[in-house]
């Protein structure tokens, strides 16, 4: 047995099914035979293998045992659960993390916030909720400080957009309606997102502050959607709490005569060319 990886849980012929996702792999991947395509023999170690295995470390291809998941060989040239292809001289860091890999800071911040969480639920008033750290100079304090309260900003607004979009009409949200919907969301009182000391009297103030906070995140929630290489906190697309979509993609890809002149595109049609469009469109926007 070789070094590799070993995809488990879920439905694993969703993962990988021989019979379909062929068609989504690179055609370098695959030759041509009387049979249809099949793996290029110097990929074929690489393609998902179904393993066998128990709670006692016993592995088969062959054996039927109590459990079972595709083992991928090392280095892994490509992810089945999202799609994704590797370079070869891609890191193997760069693509999996380990358990443990997560950092001081963040294991702190994770401590901290778990015990905050856990003081609120005992009934404790705001004020008490407190924790004590010792460190041993300015600098690490400075940085702990920044990373705790970088992970609230960060875990507060989505937890906004979450619930904005569970409470949105449909479930959808757009530009339009995305910053007075996560506002609502958030429920934040008007000193802790004003910078004043006192709220105004006149209601049209008190509204420019609300539009200003509004467009404010709208550009956080914009933003927090890049494509994010935080080990620790992918973001809601990453984690599959949200779908981007293109409004009117689908009526603009089935209109043939606006794609007669681009070879290729249209000899497709109206969903696999909805495809390819959302496809390039991914990739300038999370790139």
């Amino acid at each position: 047995m070789t070094d590799g990886y070993l995809i488990v849980g879920g439905d694993l012929e969703e993962i990988w099914n021989p019979a379909e996702d062929f068609d989504y792999l690179p055609d370098s991947w695959l030759r041509e035979t009387r049979a249809g395509r099949v793996p290029d023999s110097k990929k074929r170690p690489f393609f998902p293998i179904k393993l066998y295995f128990d709670e006692t470390g016993r592995c088969s291809e062959t054996e039927t045992l109590k459990w079972w998941g595709w083992f991928m060989r090392a280095p892994l040239l490509f992810d089945p659960t999202g799609g994704v292809f590797y370079d070869t001289k891609t890191n193997e860091g760069t693509k999996l993390t380990q358990l443990g890999s997560e950092g001081r800071s963040t294991s702190t911040t994770i401590t901290t916030y778990s015990i905050l969480h856990q003081l609120n639920d005992a009934g404790y008033h705001p004020k008490d909720q407190k924790l004590l750290s010792f460190t041993d100079n300015r600098q690490d304090a400075a940085l702990q400080a920044g990373h705790f309260n970088d992970f609230v900003q960060v875990v507060q607004l989505r937890a906004g957009i979450h619930k904005a979009l569970k409470d949105a009409p449909l479930n959808v949200l757009t530009y339009a309606t995305l910053g007075e919907a996560v506002f609502n969301a958030l429920g934040l009182p008007f000193l802790e997102f004003a910078n004043r000391n006192e709220e105004p009297s006149l209601a049209t103030v008190r509204r420019s502050f609300e539009q200003c906070f509004q467009n404010y995140l709208v550009y956080r929630a914009i933003a927090d959607l890049r494509r994010s290489w935080r080990i620790i906190l992918p973001n809601l697309e990453q984690c599959a709490l949200l779908n981007i979509e293109y409004q009117d993609l689908s009526d603009v890809a089935g209109e043939d005569a606006f794609w007669a002149d681009l070879p290729l595109v249209n000899a497709l049609d109206k969903n696999a060319r909805t495809d390819f469009l959302t496809t390039i469109l991914d990739f300038f926007r999370l790139e």
